[in-house]
């Protein structure tokens, strides 16, 4: 399985805007999953794109998980996934940094689709992916 030319600095930079536009388009779709709210996420992705497509790998890895609600309390920095919709964007941002920094010195990096990932990363992109 191959996802394409993206870079590690790319994804980084990317930000979540689309992700809270993919909240409302999953509601209308009638996902079985409840909605989450992304909140500032989406101010730090904006273009969603090449994040959905490691999303789409990145939700069949059991340590990144698949249920929404799980993994947005995983990437909140209140461990719940309602703390994720009330932190603001530089809350958020400096606490995934500090997430991803600690699962590289951790080892907590996962493979998706041959990429090794922080499961901080991951997480991410599988939010994102499950929120379009």
């Amino acid at each position: 399985m191959s996802i394409g030319p993206v870079d590690r600095r790319r994804f980084l930079a990317l930000g979540a805007g689309a992700a809270a536009v993919a909240v409302l388009a999953a509601c209308s779709r009638g996902s079985s999953q409840p909605p989450v709210d992304v909140g500032a996420l989406h101010a730090l992705y904006p273009d969603t794109d090449d994040i959905e497509k490691i999303g789409k790998y990145a939700v069949t890895v059991p340590t990144v998980g698949n249920r929404r609600a799980d993994i947005a309390a995983a990437l909140s920095p209140t461990g719940s996934s309602a703390g994720l919709g009330r932190a603001t964007a530089p809350a958020l941002q400096a606490h995934l940094r500090k997430s991803v920094a600690a699962d590289f010195a951790k080892n907590r990096l996962v493979d998706v689709a041959g990429w090794q990932l922080p499961l901080t990363e991951a997480r991410v992109a599988a939010l994102v992916y499950l929120s379009r």
